[in-house]
């Protein structure tokens, strides 16, 4: 770039929202992340050309430095100047690739519209960059590929140049390779919906003739998929070495070249990459370099100029050949450049000037990845509609308004009608409170300095000079608020649309708030309401804040500043008490929350901590809730034992954890780390063929055990009062079921608030339209469940018996009612079996929390209810069954709790059972040149 700048509070609030772009850097565990966003600072100015890839800027924590990772993600504002005419704000976020952080990629992508994908091209696609394509692909974000370290393939392989085309070609192929797979599934999944909704509304005869003559076409070749893969001809690709400063697209080596050549622009850029080379004799660029072993384009014309510099420059340094190399590139190398000891910096100031990687990638970003006011409407869509079963179209007619505001990304009302606020907090970022704007210490201005020379001047007239330094000591100016607490969190946030001032009365919408259920008295219930987190209902998912303080987030500083047009990315502080991880600001109520699409990382290593001072527990209760709630990725659980338990995502993420519970408590407090809790679950399976030396057992054993089994298998049991008897069988399940209940436990959840759903009567559209796309989703649900009992031997009525799934009724175990003459919510409403069903559901879900070896949580267990009767006299009984009053057994329900919790307890203890520990999948890389050597 001409000039270097970093934004300040005037010119980040200058800039219109087509001019600005979000994007945040994607990778794999060192593939050059860090390295690459220190090129970007350097053009800005915020560091010198010579750091860059060496102070790892953005890694602001000393155990980042320390190993040499990202583990929190970070942004910054950076100007670049396109052209003379154009200037655009770029925020760009660092995010983590270690897996542990894997939960910092989503929360990163959920406020960008382009990613930076990096990868190593000497390690290829590893296990995190097939994830972050994953993710990236889900957020339907603009992806831009960093083919990186470069120069490890001349310096360390020591390749030929045309080696070095394959290489990258290969490496192109195996990023596109995974696009493709994701492009594919999508699409297949689109066609089965079709498919099933078509077979849906066929007559019988279609579906006869479907069967008879079946299409095998996948329809993946009638979808236009020319702008899904990375090509160097669209100048997505981009080739770099971050360590050494430089990268280009295709698009920059032929506006080098097309002067030379005397070709134009459009022609190379179509022929650099690919199997082109120049005919000499007709002056024409010709396909068909390979077979007729021709070097291509890409060879003759980039890679052998690069392999010649580091040839003169690195491998076999020749100062002569310097200068003739900067002078044919008609860059300048002073004496001083020359006689550097470290040739590798006068390589990076060679490359500065001829091809930056900074220059490179942020006009690619700005010519590739959509501004804020282009935002596709499906991102938009489903942005609003809170979760997977809810279509657009259910939403109130007040909610799906906020759609055309959303698109344009309006800030001042420019569609002649008022602009509401929406800011979306993707997650609360930890500061001390000395480190923000407010709290820093000044230098005094005149007058100030003015009043300290009188004030000292009129008491040392009265004083002696002792008593003067003790004056002097205690002025005072308040220039440094006192500090209540050294911890403060500000909302990582950005702006959808409207614009975010000071002073700003907003509301916080929680992740549970459900726009259709709002009413008049609701509405102004919140509005008079002056509740934060620790004190709202448990029915409201709404409180009110006033803005007070906003930033721009600069890497490891905070610039305050008045107000925040839409499109950008800010901090909002003071929100710690109305956010506990993420949430929706907006003017309007109407406003659903905008939440995660999936959590890619579930926490599973866990510890117990506590204090060594059992007094100073209350403390160590509040560290624990500021990690939870300036982390994403961690879960701080209180157990029923009453231990408090961390569970982190992995060893790593784990020791960062402790490291800011230190930070929060001070390294004074001492508190004790259990070892790690590893999660178990209990089950049962089959009758087992082999014996405990692993010997097959003779077929009179498995008969025997098989008659054993039976006379057993299923537990009677009457409860307390001996009024009603229950009759419970257990049996495995099927592991491709239990697996799929597993896998589709959200719509498992949204079936359970469907059933507690009240709608107000005004939103009765909104109402049925929600009715039917949620019949889809559960239909679709239920006939996978169907084919896959079907596929393991089992009666296809057994879905329809299903009486409820636990534990938490989201979980892999199912309760079957297979009671004679009762059905589920079809018996006589005065039964009484129907008015006790809640406590019977209850109690299942009691024994499925907590099973009968060692308290664990039960997964894949099947509980067949065979019997539940009342056994009294029903004319005499019927009004005590259902009295609650005290009774020597206490009230029915709870009786009815207990009971089944014990007999399917019992049921279970009478199989086969055992414990389930959790399995660890890893994918090790490898260079195959390790597999020769061994």
């Amino acid at each position: 770039m001409n000039s270097k700048s970093s934004p300040s509070n005037s010119t980040t609030l200058s800039f219109a929202s087509s001019l600005i772009r979000n994007i945040c850097i994607l990778a794999h565990v060192d593939h050059g992340k860090t390295t690459l966003v220190d090129c970007l600072l350097a053009s800005n100015g915020i560091i010198t050309d010579r750091m860059a890839g060496k102070l790892r800027y953005m890694d602001s924590r000393p155990d980042e430095q320390q190993r040499g990772i990202t583990m929190k993600s970070s942004s910054i504002a950076l100007i670049f100047k396109y052209d003379s005419e154009k200037k655009y704000l770029i925020n760009v976020i660092d995010s983590p690739g270690h897996v542990d952080f894997f939960g910092e990629v989503s929360t990163a992508l959920r406020v960008c519209d382009g990613c930076i994908i990096v990868v190593d091209v000497i390690e290829g696609v590893c296990s995190q960059t097939r994830a972050v394509l994953q993710q990236a692909w889900l957020a339907r974000v603009r992806p831009i590929l960093v083919l990186n370290k470069i120069d490890r393939l001349f310096l360390q392989q020591k390749m030929t140049t045309l080696e070095i085309y394959l290489h990258l070609a290969q490496t192109l192929e195996q990023v596109n390779a995974c696009v493709g797979e994701l492009f594919a599934s999508e699409v297949l999944s689109k066609i089965s919906v079709n498919v099933e909704n078509d077979c849906d509304e066929s007559s019988e005869y279609e579906k006869i003739n479907r069967q008879i003559f079946y299409d095998w076409s996948t329809g993946l070749e009638d979808i236009d998929d020319s702008g899904v893969y990375f090509s160097p001809e669209n100048n997505n690709v981009i080739f770099a070495s971050a360590i050494d400063s430089w990268g280009f697209t295709i698009s920059d080596f032929a506006n080098i070249l097309s002067e030379k050549l005397k070709f134009s622009n459009k022609v190379l850029q179509r022929t650099l990459w690919g199997d082109y080379y120049i005919n000499s004799k007709e002056k024409k660029i010709i396909k068909g370099a390979q077979s007729k072993a021709k070097k291509n384009l890409f060879v003759s014309l980039v890679l052998d100029n690069l392999a010649r510099i580091y040839e003169k420059f690195v491998l076999n340094p020749n100062k002569d050949e310097m200068i003739k190399i900067a002078e044919s590139l008609q860059i300048k190398l002073s004496n001083r450049d020359i006689d550097r000891s470290d040739n590798r910096i006068v390589l990076k100031h060679l490359f500065n000037n001829w091809i930056p990687l900074s220059k490179s990638l942020l006009r690619t970003v700005c010519d590739i990845v959509p501004s804020p006011c282009q935002i596709n409407e499906e991102r938009i869509e489903r942005l609003l509609s809170a979760n997977r079963t809810r279509n657009f179209d259910s939403l109130p007619s007040q909610t799906r308004n906020l759609k055309q505001f959303l698109l344009s990304c309006d800030s001042n009302g420019s569609l002649d009608q008022d602009v509401p606020l929406i800011v979306y907090v993707n997650k609360m970022l930890s500061y001390s409170r000395d480190s923000l704007p407010e709290n820093r210490f000044r230098p005094l201005t005149s007058e100030e300095m003015k009043k300290i020379r009188e004030k000292i001047r009129t008491e040392s007239a009265k004083k002696s000079n002792n008593e003067c330094d003790q004056t002097v000591a205690s002025v005072d100016l308040d220039l440094t608020p006192k500090k209540t607490e050294s911890v403060v969190f500000i909302g990582f946030a950005r702006v959808f649309c409207g614009t975010l001032k000071k002073n700003q009365e907003l509301y916080v919408i929680g992740p549970k708030h459900d726009p259709s259920r709002l009413s008049s008295e609701i509405i102004k219930k919140i509005d008079n309401s002056e509740s934060t987190l620790a004190t709202l209902s448990s029915d409201c998912h709404v409180t009110k804040v006033k803005i007070k303080n906003l930033y721009i987030l600069m890497g490891r500083e905070l610039v305050d500043v008045d107000e925040v047009r839409a499109g950008n990315i800010c901090g909002i502080g003071d929100l710690e008490a109305h956010i506990f991880k993420s949430a929706t600001l907006s003017s309007t109520v109407f406003c659903p929350p905008f939440i995660d699409y999936h959590s890619p990382s579930v926490p599973i290593l866990r510890v117990a901590v506590e204090p060594k001072n059992p007094s100073e527990m209350p403390i160590l209760i509040e560290a624990l809730r500021m990690l939870n709630q300036a982390d994403p990725c961690v879960e701080v659980i209180i157990q029923e034992t009453g231990e408090h338990v961390i569970a982190s995502t992995g060893e790593v993420h784990l020791e960062r954890c402790i490291v800011d519970l230190v930070n929060f408590l001070g390294e004074e407090f001492e508190f004790n780390i259990s070892d790690p809790i590893v999660p178990f679950r209990e089950t049962i399976i089959d009758l087992p063929k082999f014996d405990t030396l692993n010997e097959n057992l003779s077929e009179q054993k498995i008969i025997n055990l098989a008659s054993q089994k039976k006379s057993t298998e299923s537990i009677e049991q009457f409860t307390p009062n001996k009024k009603f008897l229950i009759k419970i069988r257990a049996k495995p399940l099927p592991e491709s079921v239990t697996r799929m209940i597993e896998s589709n436990r959200e719509i498992l959840d949204q079936m359970m608030q469907f059933q507690r759903r009240n709608f107000v009567p005004e939103s009765s559209n909104q109402s049925d339209e929600f009715n039917s796309n949620f019949t889809k989703t559960v239909s679709s649900f239920r006939k996978q469940l169907i084919e896959e009992f079907q596929n393991s031997g089992w009666s296809e009525d057994t879905v329809n018996q299903i009486w409820s799934f636990g534990p938490k009724f989201n979980g892999s175990n199912v309760l079957i009612n297979q009671i004679p003459e009762f059905i589920h919510h079809s018996c006589d409403k005065e039964d009484s079996r129907y008015l006790n069903e809640n406590s019977f559901i209850n109690g299942f879900q009691m024994c499925t929390q907590n099973g009968p070896l060692c308290d664990e949580p039960i997964m894949g267990v099947c509980f067949i209810v065979e019997e539940w009767k009342h056994t009294g006299n029903n004319s005499s009984d019927s009004g005590s069954i259902h009295s609650e009053g005290s009774t020597p057994f206490g009230p029915i329900s709870g009786q009815i709790m207990s009971t089944v919790k014990e007999t399917c307890r019992r049921a279970m203890q009478a199989q086969p059972q055992r414990l389930m520990a959790a399995m660890f999948k890893c994918v090790i890389q490898i260079n195959s040149d390790v597999l020769e050597n061994n």
